[in-house]
């Protein structure tokens, strides 16, 4: 399991790469993965907007979005956030705005 410095680690580089990138297309290939609200609905909430600030609260990393909504994630035991290329293996992809 993550511990709070890793998570602190993550929230770092994700914020060098992602933010002000909008969000251009949304996979999920384990969709159960999405707790709320429906996965045709977080993929129709996410899709164009664009990621504004993160926060890291205990171990869960809330990701601002341009809408004033929030995408909450706690990378239970063995989660990863990789910043990188689409992998099919990846539970959720989420291409943004620089193809990445």
């Amino acid at each position: 399991m993550p511990e709070l410095p890793e998570v602190e680690t993550i929230k770092k580089d994700l914020e060098k790469s992602i933010l002000g990138r909008s969000i251009k297309k949304i996979e999920a290939n384990k969709p159960r993965i999405i707790k709320e609200p429906s996965p045709e609905r977080f993929k129709r909430e996410l899709k164009g907007k664009t990621f504004r600030r993160i926060v890291r609260r205990g171990k869960y990393l809330i990701f601002y979005l341009s809408s004033g909504k929030f995408l909450i994630i706690h990378l239970k035991l063995t989660g990863q956030l990789i910043y990188g290329e689409k992998d099919s293996k990846n539970r959720l992809n989420l291409l943004l705005s620089n193809n990445k």
